[in-house]
Formats: structure tokens, sequence, C-alpha cells
């Protein structure tokens, strides 16, 4: 027997999800951790794909709701990156499986933003939607820890004009709400509470989706989930960078002495040495805290706050009682589709 996998680490979040909900992957993932999360409550859209599909044209089934203000169709999208293949003689799925790793990757890069940021049911590893499998108690029985860095845009440029175009693409009629709680009358201003928002949006998204699935887990399951938020940025681009999607990686590794081109100084090397030792202690015991480190709860459906990780690690609120319960509330009356407002590439979920 194959000793089970205790941890994956991965980028893709629904890959990481995936092994949780597949069947296939039941004993093989104890302990997933997956970053970042974003995966919204509720769930209305995914991508099915017949498992004898053969020709590009046929065998793919787009199911969405609704769209809402500034959301792409998913169909539209589809279309796009099958046309892209072709354009690079791509005819059909088989073609596809009988290339090497490097020629597919030299093909032309598809449309962006791509179709599928949402789940694939592919019959096999996903035979049902994400909240299928939930609602009927068949997702495998783990612990997890989900989490996000809280740079997002360093550096972006926006207007105030364009920050008020894109919230009434992206919210619609909670638009109004959204900008009282996050107000800008400066370009500088835009592009904080740009900032802030985003950070807010992830931090809420990822409790959310903590607890909605730990309340899923069957009532004998002793597995608990964790959350957090890594605030520190890796030299040298700590200033053009923050702390922005990866950055923990090799904190999370202990593997800065790997990077000699970086000029790490003592706190890089403190933060790995805690940052290695929670995920160590998870490894082997399905729960990150042990002695010399902050206390790190797992989540908690009325406490409204995550783990704060890199400098200062503490628990922290998630973001002021309003901001939670409007994102709340977004959160869980939207598709989870990867959604881009049109003519302003901010992405939030």
């Amino acid at each position: 027997m194959k000793t089970p996998h205790r941890m994956k680490q991965n980028a893709i979040r629904f890959l990481t999800s995936a092994l949780v909900l597949s069947a296939h992957a039941s004993g093989q993932v104890q302990a997933p951790v997956a970053g970042p999360p974003v995966i919204q409550v509720s769930g209305n859209a995914e991508v099915k794909v017949a498992p004898d599909l053969v020709d590009l044209n046929f065998g793919v089934e787009v199911v969405s709701k609704e769209l809402l203000p500034g959301e792409v169709d998913m169909k539209k999208r589809v279309a796009a990156v099958i046309e892209c293949l072709k354009k690079a003689g791509i005819e059909s799925m088989a073609q596809l499986k009988k290339m090497t790793a490097a020629e597919i990757n030299a093909l032309p890069a598809p449309p962006f933003p791509p179709a599928f940021f949402s789940p694939i049911i592919d019959g096999w590893v996903l035979p049902l939607d994400f909240d299928e499998v939930y609602a009927k108690g068949k997702q495998n029985d783990v612990t997890m820890i989900a989490g996000w860095t809280n740079s997002y845009y360093p550096g972006f440029k926006i207007t105030v004009a364009e920050y008020e175009k894109w919230a009434n693409a992206r919210f619609g009629k909670l638009a109004g709400e959204f900008l009282k709680l996050y107000p800008a009358t400066n370009d500088a201003e835009a592009w904080a509470m740009t900032e802030l928002s985003a950070q807010d949006s992830y931090r809420i998204s990822a409790y959310l989706w903590a607890t909605t699935r730990q309340k899923a887990q069957p009532k004998s399951s002793k597995n608990r989930f964790w959350v957090y938020t890594y605030n520190h940025p890796e030299p040298p681009d700590a200033q053009h960078r923050g702390a922005s999607a990866g950055v923990e990686i090799p904190y999370v590794n202990n593997s800065l002495s790997k990077l000699p081109e970086r000029p790490f100084v003592k706190l890089d090397f403190d933060i790995a040495d805690q940052m290695s030792s929670y995920w160590a202690n998870y490894a082997k015991t399905l729960d990150p805290n042990g002695k010399g480190l902050a206390n790190w709860p797992s989540v908690d459906p009325n406490s409204h706050t995550t783990m704060q990780l890199g400098e200062d690690m503490k628990v922290v609120p998630l973001a002021t009682e309003p901001r939670f319960q409007f994102f709340k509330k977004f959160l869980e009356s939207h598709p989870p589709i990867c959604h881009f407002a049109e003519d302003c590439s901010i992405n939030m979920q």
C-alpha cells in the first residue's frame, strides 16, 4: 500500500480542492494545503467535459446561470481557446494527448483570461460539482490549511473614474454600498482602496470557504480547517511587489539558503524558521501548532478572524464588521467564476 501524501501545496486552488473531492484520491491525501483558495461559497457555474471527447467542436458543455454586469460569458472563452488551438493546427483532443509537454508549452498562449477558471466536471476525477459532493457528504474527510498573501496590486495605477467604473461593473446593485465602504476621492486613494478591498475580499472568501467546508464535514470527523494571511515581502522586490502571491513558499520550505542572490536578513530567517515549523507540525500531527509558536486557532464560524503569518504573527480580524458583512453577502450570492471587468484589469472574487 502506498503511503498517503499528507501535504499538497498548490497554487492552483481547484486542483487541491479536486483532490479533496475526488474518490480517486481517497486515502492518498490527508493534509492538503490550498493557496490561494478563493472559492466562493455558492456554486452555480461549471464546465462539463464528456469522457469520450474527441473533436474540439463537441463534448464541451458550459453550464452557467445568468451573467452579472461585467462578467464574461464562459462559452465565449471556450470558443476563443478552441479557435486559438485550431490556428495552431490542433483539431482534436486525441492530437493534444499525443503531444509532449515541450510541444504543448510551445503552443501560442491562449486568450486571457482563460476559459477554465471554474471546476471541470469530467465524469471521472470529478463526477459531480463541488457543492453536490459536499451536499451528499462524499468528500474525503481531511484537515486543510488555506490562505493567501496580502498584496495584490503593488504599484497599480488607477484613476477614480476607472475605480468607480470597475466597482459598478463588478458589484452591480451593490456598487453604491461598496463605494461607501471603500471610498476614493483621488487616484492615490483609488489604488489604496483597490488594494484594501482585494485584501478583505480574499481573506473573507478564504474564511467563508473554510467555515462552510468544515461545517460540511461528517459529524464524526475530528479534522479541522486553518486559514491565514501572509504579510512579509521577499527582498529585494519588497517595495515593488509587496507580499504578492506565492512569496511565502520559500519561507514555508525554509529554503532561503537556496536563494543566495536575495539579500535576506535575520528577520527573514526567523520567519522561515517559524513558518516551516507550522507546516512541519501540520504534516506530522495534522495541527500546525507547536512549542514556541504563536497559537493558530482553527476556523471558528463566529470569530471572523484569520491568522496573520510573516511579520507579527497573531490572530487578526478579517476586516471591519461592515466590510465583512458586505463581502459575505456578495460572495454568497454570486457565481464562482473568475471575473474580469471590461476595460479594467482588476480581478477580484
